[in-house]
């Protein structure tokens, strides 16, 4: 099948190239190096083990990643999710597409969040239309660098509803920030994640409009989460719905199947012509869950609308482990 030009209308293939295990893959934000620990095997006297480890070592290599996950995985894209302030577009291959996060823009909790931005674009923050020209900076930097696409994964740290908001109150919050002060000795912050909801309401709302307007889509962390103990009521993807009607021109992206919320995530995709359903790391988490979601979507939602599989590791080898995952899951449903 001939490989994909362009990514298009969210980030890439459908599932259509899923069927020939030509797919499209997305690793997380943090470094894209191979695999550090190596040194786990220092120390280890056994031959064998010496031999194993040297084995590996030997394979990192200038071209592993063409290697493994293009000519071996048959992956044209793998997106790369990133926070960063210098892109390095030389650092990995052609076939690696950038998306960018957006919480550390969206999120302040001390005045030093709002220095980092004005130092890096050069502007000064002292009312939300400052904010906003920032913003517009940052989107039309990431779209020079090349960069495909926007992500939220504030969904760990906060709810997915961001009906409620006022520029009024926004305002008021981001003055609470910028005035802020404590003694060097103290810990504190001027807003929690939770004090500071409306202002990052109202910032989401004013990146997505600008979003809009660059024709450019995001995709945002939805139902599983990975550690214990979060509240998985945050994630339930219905309370994005404001914004896919708001935003009627921008493609959503949801991640992860929304589990556990899977047959509402079904009929996000089914109603709203521009949410876009992932099963990003699902096949990992619940075969058995991945497979019966797939047969309830291709029931209900158009073919171009689901992406079948995504890696979700920065560790390489272990995308490949998840496709072959997916490989075994995904036939008896096609079937």
């Amino acid at each position: 099948m001939k490989k994909s030009a362009c990514l298009h209308p969210v980030f890439s293939l459908l599932i259509l190239c899923f069927f020939f295990f030509r797919v499209c893959i997305g690793l997380s934000a943090e470094e894209m190096s191979p695999l550090k620990s190596t040194s786990a095997y220092k120390g280890i006297k056994s031959e064998t083990d010496k031999k194993i480890n040297a084995s590996i070592e030997g394979l990192y290599k200038p071209g592993l990643y063409k290697k493994t996950l293009y000519d071996l995985g048959k992956i044209d894209f793998v997106l790369n999710y990133m926070i960063y302030d210098n892109l390095e577009k030389d650092a990995f291959p052609s076939f690696f597409k950038v998306v960018r996060y957006i919480d550390n823009m969206i999120i302040f909790n001390n005045p030093e969040d709002i220095y980092k931005l004005e130092k890096r674009y050069n502007q000064a923050i002292h009312t939300l239309d400052d904010l906003e020209k920032v913003y517009r900076k940052f989107v039309d930097e990431s779209i020079e660098d090349g960069v495909i696409g926007f992500k939220s994964a504030a969904a760990y740290i906060r709810t997915l509803d961001y009906a409620d908001y006022s520029q009024d109150k926004a305002e008021a919050l981001l003055k609470k920030v910028l005035t802020f002060t404590k003694a060097t000795w103290k810990q504190g912050e001027a807003l929690t994640v939770k004090g500071g909801e409306e202002l990052t309401n109202f910032c989401l709302h004013l990146m997505l409009k600008i979003i809009e307007e660059k024709g450019m889509p995001i995709s945002f962390h939805s139902g599983l989460q990975t550690a214990a103990r979060n509240d998985i009521r945050w994630s339930d993807p219905e309370l994005l719905i404001p914004f896919f009607r708001e935003y009627k021109n921008v493609n959503f992206d949801l991640f992860h199947g929304g589990s556990p919320f899977v047959h509402e995530f079904a009929e996000l995709g089914k109603s709203w012509p521009n949410v876009y359903l992932d099963l990003f790391w699902l096949h990992t988490i619940s075969p058995e869950g991945a497979g019966s979601l797939l047969s309830e979507l291709l029931k209900l939602v158009p073919i171009h609308k689901i992406f079948a599989f995504g890696g979700d590791t920065d560790i390489h080898e272990s995308a490949i482990g998840h496709l072959e995952m997916a490989k075994e899951n995904c036939p008896p449903v096609l079937t």
